[in-house]
């Protein structure tokens, strides 16, 4: 495995490179007039999984860097037959939580147009910076056809290393859908609305059909959360289980329909209870391995990553009784304090 150096290339398909950092940016830029998107999509530590991608898709989510996946994609390039440089860029926060994360780029000109074409004709590679100033350079030139490349994969070794392999593998949008976590959430309603490229993956009019039908009841399940929500956008865990048992009737898994549910909530804006809970076990988890137990600058910190993740639907204090209710069914370790007003976990 080769050491991280101020700039490596990893021109050969599979080489890897040791990275301990903290956070990564990843930048895309190619040279040819065509719409390349960049992407990721993982799988975390606790087994769920997702994606960040453009907000031009339907339930597209550019992500965040304050709140799970501790991901942000900058605003889409698009094509600008005028200019010989395009360049897309993603922030990696952190990633203390992800068990694998992959890169990757869709080619969306030539899916949209049912053209087949090769990535290496674009110009294209990956730049990995990570906090240090320290570069991985990921030339994007597999002469494969297909519509899209998984760049770059990311693991946590045995030792909580990040571990950065140069994939460069060319999928079909079918193969992609199948093997790598989370891109389900590109395959239904995921497709840009302007222009509609077609339906690449499959090539029999059953299945087309069935897809569209498949299409409508998602919209109309889109529409069943829009109305519980009407009244009161925070969604406890009694509605959650309801919304997920319709998603499951129609074929879904139960963490395919989670992330569904996440993702219309992320987009609506609702406040989803068990997702609350989850951002603040990261916090929560984070200060007993650091600490042997949860203070009062740990507990805050939570309660303020949850009123944002909540878009202000929970008031502080709600929040505040949440989490303490999560910590004592959870009984996590708790530091108060020894003197006067110190026991502040006791008074919320």
């Amino acid at each position: 495995m080769n050491q991280l150096k101020p700039k490596l290339t990893l021109a050969g398909k599979g080489e890897q490179a040791s990275i301990v950092v903290t956070k990564l940016k990843v930048v895309l830029e190619w040279s040819a007039p065509v719409d390349l998107d960049l992407m990721a999509f993982y799988r975390a530590k606790d087994g769920r999984t997702g994606g960040v991608f453009s907000d031009g898709y339907p339930g597209g989510n550019r992500g965040s860097l304050k709140t799970f996946p501790f991901i942000k994609l900058s605003a889409d390039s698009g094509i600008d037959q005028k200019s010989e440089y395009h360049q897309e860029e993603l922030i990696v926060e952190r990633f203390d939580d992800m068990s694998e994360l992959y890169i990757c780029a869709l080619n969306y000109t030539d899916a949209a147009e049912q053209r087949n074409s090769s990535f290496a004709n674009y110009g294209g590679k990956v730049t990995a910076t990570d906090n240090n100033g320290h570069s991985i350079v990921v030339p994007l030139n597999a002469t494969q056809e297909g519509h899209v490349a998984v760049i770059v994969k990311i693991l946590q070794d045995s030792d909580g290393e990040a571990v950065l392999k140069n994939e460069n593998l060319i999928l079909s949008l079918g193969q992609f859908f199948e093997s790598i976590p989370g891109a389900v959430l590109l395959s239904s309603g995921g497709n840009r609305q302007n222009p509609s490229p077609p339906n690449t993956h499959s090539s029999t009019q059953s299945t087309t059909t069935s897809e569209a039908s498949q299409t409508q009841a998602m919209s109309r399940w889109v529409e069943s959360v829009r109305l519980r929500a009407y009244d009161n956008p925070v969604i406890d865990k009694s509605a959650e289980k309801d919304l997920l048992r319709d998603l499951i009737t129609q074929g879904f898994t139960v963490e395919t329909a989670h992330q569904k549910l996440l993702q219309v909530c992320e987009k609506e804006r609702y406040a989803l209870i068990s997702h609350l809970e989850w951002q603040a076990m990261q916090i929560l988890e984070q200060c007993l391995a650091k600490k042997q137990g949860i203070d009062q600058d740990c507990f805050n910190n939570a309660v303020n990553v949850v009123v944002e993740a909540a878009h202000q639907h929970l008031k502080k204090p709600d929040c505040r009784i949440l989490i303490k209710e999560l910590i004592l069914a959870k009984q996590l370790a708790v530091k108060q304090g020894f003197l006067k007003g110190g026991q502040w976990f006791k008074d919320i």
